[in-house]
């Protein structure tokens, strides 16, 4: 095996997904196979290991320092899960390792200080190498009597949790500890057996598909003595034994340097798609956006490695649509002032035929409330004042067929169109959200808004539908305001940030009010311009799909390339 091979191919691992995770399980899985280091041929076999191993444990026995076991069964040639090499032998977990627990401690044994007593968790943060979160103390008294028991921990004896997150060891460093009956078991250590050896057996994916056979169909995630016991341990000629620990030493710092690069270049490249989409927030024109964006295009490979980076663009496209910046004016559109006045027109219109209520005037927004600048032609009006919030349907026939849309149905992402079930108006005119083609759909209710559900409704069933009370309604002819447009609006940052702040309720149920929505300022362009940047948007959206699959797809072929490469070198 060449470790440099890792080193010519480092540009190629780094590309691949969880690639440092599945390079460590594989040297793990090698370690065990015998595949990692050479064999000795001067090396004593590791049956002679187990004759030593069963002549300790009988004086042990005698000694009255470990209790008697039951004889393991044998292991058939057939139940091998693979070849070793020679001087190697299979044998059952409990012939090689003494394998106990502790003595019952109970809570009225706790004390405020003495000496720790350490359950699986605190296990796992001493695995990890981080500090002790919970203090949990046994008298210095009752310590020394367990002292003189079986399963009392000495230096170099593992701990091994079997409860839960099974699998987390640590080898005893020699402070005074005890340990939680059931939640740990302890592995006593050997002259004979390596147990940094057996740790690298625990941590591969060998104990791993032992374990998950032993446990499967039981009432909850445990791995107790008499299954751990059982479990087939490739034991080596104890030289070996310490080659390959020295070995996965080395491969280990290899992946620690490998996991270093890949966030240090992580880091790199998310600092530079974040320079790049505030280039383009900050673009005073169209030809300054249109260079950012071109560079955006020119580069997308070194700067979008992570799909998170994809969603960054969109969120920049949606906010941008609606600062004006998206699509070039045309100064021969009419202002949205001009919009503004056929919209009161046919307000007065539809209040005249009784077909909607007056409402009270909204203050004009202040320009310590404006937002952001706008361009020419555009203006800043409250969402109130260009159509309706939450109105009401009118459906005469209960056996007409309509739209049923619950939460679940209504995506997160700007360009999926919402789906629907078929009712009875009987079976939804009571209790439910109504709406009809080209209203926009609003979440109002946490984690709904924040996660940015909403739609535009089309389609619908007799163009009805009815669905969950946790969304506001806006509505408004299509030939005056565009739905797709106010959804871009209710999907930019900008609006979801300002409104996650005005949200009312408590912790989980906290909502949207319907007021916030009448009264925020919204950019309104012309009809014309609405158009176009919905068009733009469209567009910059299928490219940014087109971008996230080719990504996707460079990861899986990274991915395949890395185990090809890890086992090529692996074998040389």
């Amino acid at each position: 095996m060449d470790p440099n091979m890792l080193f010519e191919n480092f540009d190629l691992l780094m590309d691949s997904p969880n690639s440092t995770a599945k390079m460590r399980e594989l040297v793990l899985q090698l370690a065990v196979q015998g595949k990692l280091v050479e064999q000795d041929p001067d090396d004593e076999p590791a049956r002679e290991l187990l004759k030593r191993i069963k002549a300790e444990k009988e004086k042990l026995i005698a000694e009255g320092k470990i209790k008697k076991q039951k004889p393991l069964a044998p292991i058939n040639e057939d139940e091998f899960h693979y070849d070793l090499p020679q001087k190697w032998e299979w044998v059952r977990f409990g012939v090689a390792f003494d394998v106990t627990s502790s003595k019952r401690i109970h809570v009225r044994d706790y004390v405020p200080k003495g000496v720790s007593f350490f359950r699986a968790k605190e296990i796992g943060e001493l695995r990890n190498g981080k500090p002790i979160t919970t203090n949990i103390f046994i008298s210095y008294e009752k310590f020394e009597e367990l002292r003189l028991l079986p399963g009392f921990p000495n230096v170099g004896d593992l701990m091994l949790t079997s409860v839960g997150s099974i699998g987390n060891s640590w080898i005893c460093d020699g402070r005074d500890f005890y340990y939680k009956d059931g939640n740990i078991t302890k592995v006593g250590s050997h002259q004979y057996a390596d147990m940094r050896y057996m740790q690298c057996f625990i941590d591969s994916p060998l104990f791993n598909f032992q374990v998950t056979n032993a446990v499967s169909g039981t009432a909850y995630n445990a791995l107790p003595i008499v299954k751990l016991n059982n479990l087939f341990f490739p034991l080596p000629p104890l030289a070996e034994q310490k080659r390959i620990v020295a070995k996965v030493d080395q491969l280990m710092e290899l992946c620690d340097q490998l996991d270093a690069c890949q966030k240090k270049a992580s880091t790199k490249y998310e600092s530079l798609n974040d320079v790049a989409l505030e280039k383009l927030l900050s673009s005073k024109t169209i030809d300054e956006f249109a260079n950012h964006w071109q560079f955006i295009r020119n580069n997308f490979d070194l700067i979008y490695n992570d799909p998170a980076h994809v969603n960054k663009l969109r969120q920049a496209i949606l906010q941008l649509a609606v600062q004006g910046k998206l699509a070039p004016q045309d100064l021969n559109d009419e202002p949205a002032s001009e919009l503004l006045k056929r919209i009161k027109a046919e307000k007065e219109k539809l209040i005249t035929e009784g077909k909607i209520k007056k409402q009270k005037l909204l203050p004009p927004i202040t320009e310590d409330k404006i937002p952001y600048e706008l361009p020419n032609g555009w203006e800043w009006v409250r969402l109130g004042e260009l159509g309706e919030i939450n109105p009401r349907i009118n459906v005469d026939n209960d056996e007409i067929d309509v739209s049923f849309i619950p939460m679940k149905m209504i995506s997160e992402k700007y360009g999926t169109l919402h789906s629907f079930d078929r009712r009875k108006w009987a079976e939804v005119k009571k209790g439910f959200t109504y709406f009809m083609d080209n209203d926009v759909g609003l979440a109002k209710i946490t984690p709904c808004f924040e996660n940015g559900k909403s739609t535009v409704f089309k389609g619908l069933l007799n163009g009805v539908g009815a669905g969950t009370t946790e969304l506001h309604i806006f509505r408004q002819d299509p030939e005056l305001i565009l739905p797709e447009y106010v959804l871009i609006f209710f999907k930019c940052p900008r609006f979801l940030k300002d409104a996650k702040e005005k949200m009312t309720g408590t912790a989980g149920q906290k909502r949207v009010p319907r007021d916030f929505v009448r009264f925020v300022p919204f950019p309104l362009p012309s009809i014309s311009e609405q158009k176009h940047i919905v068009s733009k948007v469209d567009q910059l959206m299928h490219l940014c799909d087109e971008l996230q699959t080719r990504l996707s797809q460079s990861k899986n072929n990274s991915e395949m390339l890395m185990q090809a490469v890890l086992q090529e070198t692996f074998d040389s």
